[in-house]
């Protein structure tokens, strides 16, 4: 696999087969991989097809433990326990929204933003409305803001009113409006309040350094071609992580 570390722009573009004539932008629902990512994927691909009885017993198992390892490293996890794949970081959210709700014993508040993406917010609403765990919130969190103190004194003096409120969605990188949120700010003010917190972060790795255990979030869900769901293990309930023992 080529060594691409560092390299930005022009210096990186024939690691990717983008077509030259376009100049493409949309990364963020639709992106390319590096062929270095693409090659090893088609090995894998001949691997399965060669004997699928014994990758599908043996090496899927192998390669998902060796894969969450991998993250682990790269966004600041200890363990790869703590680590799952999902089939996409909505789908991530989702799975810790369940897990969350099955352990109220009554309903209680779910925060969103106004910058929520939309998909997050229908399944905020789908769990509010349908599955009944939580009563549905939104905080305006539309700029401009002077700094990113003046964000996170809007979660506090939201939480401070919404007592109800015992869950709260918040985004690293906004989409499409593509704010960088004070995220370890944000989530120690909402354990201030004894709110428990998903961090969207389908957009930061590779944009923005990850130290999962330092942002201190009860999930923190994101994207690195693969998608995965990183959780603290006292707040999970319904989930099972893949092992390879």
């Amino acid at each position: 696999m080529a060594e691409t570390g560092g390299l930005f722009g022009a210096e990186i573009r024939d690691e990717f087969q983008l077509s030259k004539e376009l100049v493409h932008l949309n990364h963020g629902s639709f992106g390319s991989v590096p062929r270095s990512v693409y090659e090893a994927r088609l090995e894998r691909m001949k691997e399965l097809e060669i004997c699928p009885d014994d990758w599908f017993r043996y090496n899927f198992v192998l390669l998902v433990t060796k894969g969450s390892e991998t993250v682990s490293k790269l966004i600041g996890s200890s363990s790869s326990e703590n680590v799952v794949f999902v089939e996409n970081a909505t789908g991530g959210i989702t799975a810790a929204l369940r897990s969350l709700g099955l352990k109220m014993q009554s309903k209680a508040g779910l925060l969103v933003t106004g910058l929520s993406y939309e998909a997050i917010r229908h399944t905020a609403h789908k769990v509010c409305e349908i599955e009944g765990h939580f009563v549905l919130h939104t905080i305006n969190l539309d700029p401009p803001y002077k700094d990113k103190f003046e964000v996170v004194q809007r979660y506090r003096d939201y939480l401070s009113s919404h007592s109800d409120v015992h869950v709260a969605i918040v985004d690293h990188i906004t989409s499409p409006s593509t704010l960088l949120l004070p995220v370890k700010e944000i989530v120690s003010v909402c354990h201030e309040f004894g709110v428990a917190v998903i961090i969207d972060g389908a957009h930061a790795p590779g944009q923005v350094e990850i130290n999962v255990e330092d942002i201190n979030a009860e999930f923190y869900t994101g994207k690195s071609c693969s998608f995965f769901l990183y959780f603290i293990v006292n707040y999970v309930f319904g989930l099972k992580v893949i092992s390879g023992t």
